[in-house]
């Protein structure tokens, strides 16, 4: 993962913002027009962009990419439209909805697989800190840092939840032969809707 400045993170959530409602304007928005305006910023991580309801906390919807084949800038734009735009459980977001929800962007880096026994797997990572993918097989999830964080749960509880969302049994984290990573992120959000933006 490339060390992103602050004013590199501010630039990517607003772009995101900027991506969101320049197509709620037109039809015949094109995403380059967002990415031209930045300056230069070098990187190609996974990226994750939540749309999160300010009064309330709750999350509107959620997108993360899959690979870093593209650029940071155009990977931040794709999940910001997508989430916005494109989740199967949700319905398009409108203009006056945007004015209600901030943007948070958590930056990715490279997972780093956790060995040992299930033990000192648990006390290989830090709650609030690391996030976790979980892969047996076909099944595979990946939680974020925060998700621990906004449930303020166990780090027994977040495993489990790893495992449940991959599809697998809650306990499954135990087992030797399930693949289990952690991650570090760089977080941006901003403080309030089309607000100062921070790192967090």
């Amino acid at each position: 993962m490339a060390d992103y400045t602050d004013d590199q993170g501010i630039q990517l959530v607003r772009a995101a913002r900027s991506s969101i409602e320049l197509q709620i304007r037109s039809p015949f928005f094109n995403p380059k027009m967002v990415s031209d305006s930045l300056e230069q910023i070098n990187g190609n991580d996974i990226v994750s962009i939540k749309i999160i309801h300010h009064p309330t906390k709750t999350l509107r919807s959620f997108f993360t990419t899959e690979h870093k084949k593209d650029s940071i800038v155009h990977s931040v734009i794709n999940a910001a439209l997508t989430a916005a735009f494109k989740n199967p459980n949700t319905i398009p977001m409108s203009e006056k909805e945007l004015d209600e929800h901030v943007i948070r962007l958590d930056i990715l880096a490279e997972p780093v697989l956790m060995e040992g026994s299930y033990v000192s797997r648990l006390k290989s990572f830090e709650l609030g800190k690391h996030g976790i993918i979980v892969e047996y097989g076909s099944h595979k999830s990946m939680l974020l840092p925060s998700y621990a964080t906004d449930r303020r749960i166990d780090k027994s509880t977040f495993m489990g939840d790893a495992c449940e969302a991959a599809g697998l049994p809650r306990n499954y984290w135990k087992q030797p032969n399930v693949k289990i990573y952690k991650f570090d992120t760089q977080t941006f959000a901003e403080e309030n809707p089309n607000g100062n933006v921070s790192r967090i």
